[in-house]
């Protein structure tokens, strides 16, 4: 049988054994034929185009089990379900599976291939070809157990789809009023993510009530908006009660100067407080996460909503997934889901390396060194509670380069856990604003 490429000359074969990935569980054993090519020709994007000499389609299906001895061959990006039958070659010749037989083929982790009696120009394309990653080279590495203890890294990569626009695709644990909200470009982010918070500090002042905000910082775009929105509209916020969710410390808790432009304070006082002018939140009402407040942020928030006031929470999420400076390693030292949701802040706590270098390129342009390694933070007792919630995602540089991307599939995709913090935020009402480019396809691209 003779597979090629689309307006190109045949490629040798290859014969491989393989096994296929069905709906309700079917998993018929085949051989098939798949080819490579028989030179040194460019092998970009022919797996796409593949069909058999009469015309019709055949597309393959490629996983990896390093585990089991099999040769792995990297899995095939952006493929779809076919629109018909798929051609899969059995012993005898190709066996037509219909369409709705078929996995989205690109996602599909249930097929390996054995390759055997290989000609050495076919050999030496599966060596080009053979998949080399985090997850295959890890044992042995600077980086084997790097990681929060109770990340699955196979699990975590399985929640990326290559079709970004599957990223909304609800899940079973999402709250009914939860949704997820795409944006085009920063620019409309910082605008879409500002009103939302703008309308919630004016439909609590409709309504007559009290709003206890959690405020993060970063993202930070969004701030001027909410402050231009308030002030067109004539909207004091003087019914709103702040609370920064967090804030650098040392390991004593003790916490930068508010006038270090390294502060969270000063920051929240540079694009919020400040600019609102005589519409802004009275001072006795803004919180900030120093050694001696934090602790009495549960109290206040409870005594405010006692009196009938809404907690919104508005927040970020982090490399590790982590809300506020809550770190995923903090699961390992409870002794159930329970016992971690009750906790309502952190004083002193120690953060994740990744935590620390992501705030280095953001935020301390590149300068390690100058990143603490201890914060004050909200817990899950406190941003589990939320009446609403305002998430926002923004995390891009330029060039195609991004930093948040597989954090955003892992907030949306992985059921809650403990040790992905941000995984509980779809549990909650109210909108996740993201930028497009985060989606994906989160394929490699070097810069």
């Amino acid at each position: 049988m003779e597979y090629r490429q689309a307006g190109r000359e045949p490629f040798a074969a290859i014969p491989l054994h393989t096994s296929g990935r069905f709906k309700n569980g079917e998993r018929p054993p085949l051989t098939s034929e798949v080819h490579g090519p028989a030179d040194d020709s460019d092998t970009n994007g022919w797996l796409n185009t593949l069909e058999l000499m009469d015309g019709s389609k055949a597309i393959p299906q490629f996983g990896s089990y390093p585990n089991q001895g099999l040769h792995p061959i990297r899995a095939i990006p952006r493929l779809k379900k076919a629109a018909g039958p798929t051609l899969i070659g059995g012993a005898t010749g190709p066996t037509a599976v219909p369409a709705d037989k078929t996995e989205d083929l690109a996602s599909s982790a249930g097929a390996a291939f054995m390759p055997h009696q290989l000609g050495q120009q076919s050999g030496d394309w599966l060596k080009r070809n053979i998949t080399m990653d985090l997850v295959s080279t890890i044992g042995g590495s600077l980086l084997e157990g790097f990681f929060p203890a109770g990340w699955d890294l196979k699990k975590i990569d399985a929640c990326v789809d290559d079709d970004p626009k599957s990223i909304t695709q609800r899940q079973s644990w999402w709250h009914p009023n939860f949704e997820p909200i795409v944006c085009q470009s920063v620019e409309d982010f910082e605008v879409m993510m500002g009103h939302e918070i703008a309308l919630t500090i004016k439909q609590a002042r409709d309504a007559g009530e009290q709003l206890a905000l959690i405020l993060p910082v970063g993202p930070m775009g969004m701030y001027r908006w909410v402050v231009y929105f308030l002030k067109e509209w004539g909207v004091s916020a003087a019914h709103v009660h702040g609370f920064n969710m967090d804030e650098w410390s040392d390991k004593d808790g003790n916490t930068l100067p508010s006038n270090n432009p390294g502060a969270f304070q000063y920051a929240m006082e540079q694009a919020f407080y400040g600019p609102l002018g005589e519409l802004t939140v009275p001072k006795e009402q803004r919180n900030f996460a120093t050694a001696d407040n934090l602790p009495t942020y549960a109290e206040k928030i409870a005594a405010l909503k006692a009196k009938g006031a809404k907690l919104g929470v508005i927040f970020g999420i982090g490399r590790v997934c982590h809300i506020a400076f809550w770190e995923p390693q903090f699961a390992g030292e409870y002794d159930s889901e329970g016992a971690w949701k009750k906790a309502t802040h952190r004083v002193g706590a120690k953060l994740h390396p990744l935590t620390i270098e992501q705030n280095a390129v953001t935020s301390f342009k590149s300068r390690t060194t100058l990143v603490p390694a201890y914060a004050n933070t909200i817990g899950p007792g406190l941003f589990l509670q939320a009446d609403k919630i305002i998430g926002g995602a923004d995390g891009i540089f330029s060039r195609g380069m991004q930093w948040q991307g597989l954090s955003l599939w892992m907030t949306l995709r992985h059921e809650p856990t403990p040790w992905i913090p941000s995984t509980y935020m779809p549990t909650q009402a109210g909108r996740l604003f993201f930028l497009d480019e985060l989606a994906g396809p989160l394929n490699a691209e070097c810069n």
